[in-house]
C-alpha cells in the first residue's frame, strides 16, 4: 500500500498486491486491483495470468479459462499461462485437456513429456480419485528426478485422498519456505484438509522464517 500510494501507477506493485488480496481469500478486492493494473497494462501477459489465477482461486474457471486463452492468442509459448490452463481443466473435471495443458507447460520448460501409464491412466480416469491418483504417481515419478515441490506434492495427496501424507508434504512446505504456502488459506487443491484440526494448528502457527534463513 506504501509502494502504491508512492506510486499509483506502479504496475508489479499491483499485481502483487491482487495476489496477497486472493491469498487471504479476498477475491473481488482482488480482482479490482488487478483490473486497475490492467488499465496501465493491458497486454502484460504476466498481469492476465494472476486475473486469471484470481479466478481460478475464486472458483471461476471459465472466466480463468477465457482469459488464459487470451494471454495464449498473443503469446502461446507463456509456460505460466498453462500452468493455470491446467489447474482449471483440473477443478472443471476436464482430465485429457488438463494433462495436455500439463505437458504442453512441460515441453515449453524443456522438461521431460514422455507419455506414461501414470499419465494414461489420468486422462482416461473417469472419477476424481482415480485421476489424482494416477497424477500423484506421475509427479512421484518425476520428483525423483527433477526434485520435490513440497506444497504441490501436498495438494495432490489431498486430492487424491490422503490428509496424512498431504498435512507431511504441508509441514515440509512450511519448514522449506516454499512460496506458495501464502496461498495454503485459497488453493482449491487443499479444500479437503480444511477441517482437519492440523491444517488449523498450520495455518495458525504460519511458516515465520528464522532470522539466520534471511538473506541480506
Amino acid at each position: 500500500r506504501l509502494a502504491l500510494q508512492a506510486n499509483p501507477r506502479y504496475v508489479t506493485g499491483r499485481q502483487w498486491y491482487a495476489e496477497y488480496l486472493a491469498a487471504n481469500n479476498r477475491h473481488d478486492e482482488a480482482l479490482d486491483e488487478i483490473h486497475k493494473a490492467l488499465a496501465l497494462d493491458p497486454l502484460s501477459p504476466i498481469v492476465n495470468v494472476v486475473k486469471a489465477k484470481i479466478l481460478y482461486l475464486a472458483g471461476r474457471h471459465d472466466e480463468a479459462l477465457a482469459t488464459l486463452n487470451e494471454v495464449l492468442a498473443l503469446d502461446p509459448q507463456f509456460a505460466e499461462a498453462w500452468e493455470y490452463v491446467k489447474r482449471a481443466h483440473d477443478q472443471r473435471g476436464a482430465y485429457r485437456d488438463a494433462i495436455d495443458a500439463r505437458q504442453t507447460r512441460r515441453r515449453l520448460l524443456g522438461l521431460d513429456t514422455t507419455e506414461t501409464p501414470p499419465l494414461a491412466a489420468a486422462i482416461g480416469a473417469q472419477d476424481a480419485r482415480t485421476y489424482w491418483q494416477a497424477r500423484l504417481q506421475q509427479e512421484l515419478l518425476e520428483a525423483r528426478l527433477e526434485g520435490f515441490l513440497p506444497f504441490e506434492l501436498a495438494e495432490l495427496h489431498a486430492q487424491a485422498g490422503d490428509p496424512g501424507p498431504a498435512l507431511d508434504w504441508l509441514e515440509r512446505a512450511c519448514r522449506e519456505n516454499d512460496f506458495l504456502m501464502v496461498y495454503a488459506a485459497s488453493m482449491p487443491n487443499l479444500a479437503p484438509l480444511r477441517g482437519e484440526p492440523r491444517f488449523a494448528r498450520i495455518m495458525k502457527r504460519g511458516c515465520a522464517v528464522a532470522p539466520s534463513q534471511i538473506r541480506q
